[in-house]
């Protein structure tokens, strides 16, 4: 994936641009008050998290360069919203029924994860990894306004754009089950690092920087046997005051603190948030 600028980013007639943006319910009323008739859809409509559908994305198809002017706007009156651009040459109903698709990934034990991919900073991490041959196949580009939770830190968040080389579409099976690859399932791991050690850091008010925290996460977690977030917090907490004497360490390994954290934080449907 590259940096460019909205800028650098065109509508042309030979491909379709949809926009993929949050919290639609936020979102319609500034649609519609530039746009009469919004060809739109709401991305959980049709899934197992259609009852949320006006809290999740919408996808709108982007007509003329006008809509990337709205963009602007919307990420300047709220730099942290979740803006896509996508890509495709192919009809509007497969490129939904993809995207609706790979809500869902599958884990051992039968288990069944929510992959919010339309968030920008989860799309900072998993958008970094070659893109598995069985997910987004109908999309040749795509574009997002985000960052991953430790350059957040320092920087605003910028557009990024990934290519995406296709499947093999003749083999396409829209009842596969979508799987994370390792190198997937590892970037995501990192992320939950990356997301406590950034809660840290600004509870701290930047006071310690980023690098710092995570070199005392990584000698901790390398040699206590802590495996609850809270407790973790604590010890780091302890490290930074300068106060040592009342820790304990041993050789045991935390690695599965984040494994747990990400098997564990389970919806009100009974998926896993990813």
């Amino acid at each position: 994936m590259k940096s460019i600028a909205l800028s650098d980013i065109k509508i042309t007639k030979d491909q379709s641009t949809y926009l993929l943006i949050d919290h639609a319910d936020s979102q319609l009323q500034s649609i519609y008050q530039h746009w009469p008739n919004p060809d739109y859809d709401f991305l959980f409509m049709s899934t197992a998290l259609e009852q949320a559908k006006s809290v999740g994305p919408l996808l709108l198809l982007l007509e003329d360069t006008a809509y990337l002017s709205w963009i602007s706007q919307r990420i300047n009156k709220d730099p942290n919203i979740n803006i896509m651009l996508i890509e495709t040459k192919t009809e509007r109903a497969m490129l939904l029924s993809e995207l609706r698709r790979n809500l869902f990934v599958s884990f051992p034990g039968n288990k069944i994860g929510v992959l919010r991919y339309y968030d920008t900073t989860v799309a900072s991490y998993l958008f970094s990894c070659p893109i598995e041959s069985s997910q987004f196949k109908h999309i040749d580009c795509i574009y997002w306004h985000g960052n991953t939770f430790k350059n957040q830190i320092c920087e605003n968040k910028k557009w990024y754009k990934q290519e995406i080389g296709h499947g093999d579409l003749a083999s396409e099976n829209n009842t596969d089950e979508i799987y994370l690859s390792e190198l997937q399932s590892n970037t995501l791991t990192t992320l939950l690092k990356d997301q406590f050690i950034a809660d840290i850091t600004q509870e701290h008010a930047n006071k310690h920087s980023f690098n710092t925290i995570e070199k005392h996460f990584d000698a901790v977690t390398t040699q206590s046997g802590i495996t609850k977030r809270s407790k973790m917090k604590k010890m780091i907490n302890t490290i930074l005051e300068g106060d040592t004497s009342s820790l304990s360490i041993d050789n045991s390994n935390i690695t599965p603190f984040i494994v747990e954290e990400v098997n564990c934080e389970v919806t009100h449907r009974g998926h896993t948030n990813v």
